[in-house]
């Protein structure tokens, strides 16, 4: 009991900082005796007691705190240095850990580096490694050579172990991997000369074999510490734990094969089958006057019915349908749908446009241009407008601004909608034949950029106006909105609150016999 808590006299103390607390407690409590005396017998002030008080104060700590870093200067010269001669309890003498070593060592004559250990004559169970390394030890080359093949001579050369010195690889680790290597090959050794009893020349090289595989299955571990590696490849393959080049990719990514049909999109396929059976529903939405109370122009939209009896709205099939040449197929119908509405409802003693949406791609097809060429864009009290959005109509090209004029000169007119800025040349807009412009309310409340700074809503409508363009306002859902936009002298506007769109009659859109 008295060994198991006694001290060494060299060992360094367990908690040295409850000394220095202990210490620090005890420089205080003496400095304020010392205060309350020269208080008490020499009668000074109060102010001149405290003053002495803490300079005793500082003092002692200086004192102590001198002696404390002398200490450890010394503490830390006896550990670097050690005088010759004297030793630790806890550092053994190199010639006794030397002497310890060599009990447990068979001497064996010295050989060749080159020379694989030979088994003792008749007692080929004990098999002993000398002391010299049989598989010599090399660092790790960062580009390893590719696996050789089995006939190869240097296929026998074993394999480069990982380098020790890497973080992951800690004491315990290595350790186990080397405790369990001895277990399997003691035990593969002892049930296979017990099985089939062989040569001394076999047996070496079947154990070379089998240091040589679970050397494999240490380094693969040592690389992965957690226990993860994966088994051994077979013959003739590259091993799971050898650096693999980019993988190729997949036949998913890299695509269908040469000559073979390409993939095609449901959803294009459905939009597809319903333009080519004409399944289209057309719908109209008024755009009111807001002055006036009254319908003053109205919009075209179409919606697709496909097989199974879904309905695709306009924002659906033109986000799937974009870039696969069905938009001016789409886009042609839906023009000629809407000369058709627009002449119903010129023939009713109505005044104004009509507006359709299309695609800029559109004005680039021959087919849609042969379409517009073949039915007049304005009738005698109701022209067509086709919309284009302000993302499509910044990347027209010069063949798209000809489009635009052919279509100008056959009486149609055009509107830009989605907008966002208005950092455009819309001079140039009202030339090429642009007569409105949309916004959504809640765009147009909070106001615009320009190039010359932000717009205000109070301002759009004239900054329009000066370039002979109207504002149309959409997304007008109640009478709170409609007022706030009127307060800012907004002509046109549509939404909710106006009916939104209603489906237009087969009968209306059917031909030119119903027209």
């Amino acid at each position: 009991m008295t060994q198991q808590f006694a001290v060494p006299d060299d060992s360094l103390p367990h908690n040295p900082r409850y000394s220095d607390a202990f210490v620090v407690f005890s420089v205080t409590v003496l400095s304020c005796a010392i205060g309350a005396w020269l208080l008490l017998r020499l009668g000074l002030a109060l102010w001149m007691g405290s003053v002495a008080a803490l300079g005793v104060y500082a003092a002692l700590l200086s004192f102590h705190m001198l002696v404390r870093r002398s200490i450890v200067a010394a503490e830390s010269q006896i550990a670097v240095a050690p005088v010759a001669g004297k030793r630790t309890k806890r550092e053994p003498s190199p010639a006794a850990e030397a002497a310890r070593w060599a009990e447990t060592v068979i001497t064996e004559p010295p050989r060749p580096a080159d020379e694989l250990p030979q088994p003792h004559a008749g007692d080929p169970f004990n098999y002993r490694p000398s002391r010299e390394p049989s598989l010599p030890f090399a660092a790790t080359d960062p580009n390893p050579a590719p696996p050789l093949a089995a006939g190869d001579p240097q296929a026998s050369e074993p394999p480069r172990l990982p380098d020790a010195s890497q973080p992951d690889m800690s004491v315990e680790l290595i350790q186990d991997l080397i405790k369990k290597l001895a277990d399997e090959l003691n035990t593969a050794t002892g049930s296979e000369r017990l099985a089939a009893p062989s040569e001394p020349g076999q047996e070496v090289e079947a154990m070379v074999g089998r240091s040589l595989s679970a050397l494999q299955a240490t380094a693969r571990t040592m690389r992965d510490p957690a226990g993860q590696a994966e088994a051994a490849a077979p013959a003739g393959q590259v091993p799971a734990w050898w650096p693999m080049p980019r993988s190729e990719p997949s036949p998913e990514q890299a695509g269908p094969a040469p000559g073979a049909p390409p993939q095609l999109n449901p959803q294009l396929a459905r939009i597809a089958e319903a333009v080519a059976a004409e399944r289209m529903e057309v719908l109209l939405e008024p755009i009111h006057a807001l002055v006036e109370g009254r319908p003053r122009h109205f919009e075209v939209s179409m919606r697709l019915l496909t097989a199974d009896g879904a309905t695709l709205d306009q924002r659906d099939y033109a986000q799937a349908a974009l870039g696969s040449g069905l938009m001016p197929r789409i886009d042609a119908a839906k023009m000629v749908r809407a000369a058709r509405v627009a002449g119903r409802l010129g023939r009713r003693g109505r005044e104004g446009a009509v507006l359709a949406t299309m695609a800029g791609d559109s004005l680039t097809d021959q087919a849609f241009l042969d379409a517009a060429a073949s039915g007049p864009g304005n009738g005698a009290t109701m022209g067509l407008v086709l919309c284009f959005a302000q993302g499509d109509v910044r990347t027209f090209t010069p063949g798209h601004v000809r489009a635009l004029g052919d279509l100008a000169a056959m009486g149609f007119r055009f509107a830009l909608e989605d907008v966002t800025d208005l950092d455009m040349d819309f001079a140039a807009l009202k030339e090429m034949g642009f007569a409105f412009v949309e916004l959504d309310a809640p765009v147009f409340l909070d106001g615009l950029p320009a190039a010359a700074g932000r717009v205000p809503a109070s301002d759009l409508c004239r900054h329009l106006a000066d370039f002979g363009l109207s504002l149309i306002v959409g997304r007008i859902e109640d009478d709170w909105l409609l007022a706030r936009i009127l307060g800012f002298g907004v002509l046109f506007g549509k939404g909710t609150l106006f009916g939104g769109p209603r489906l237009v009659k087969d009968e209306v859109v059917a031909g030119p016999a119903a027209a």
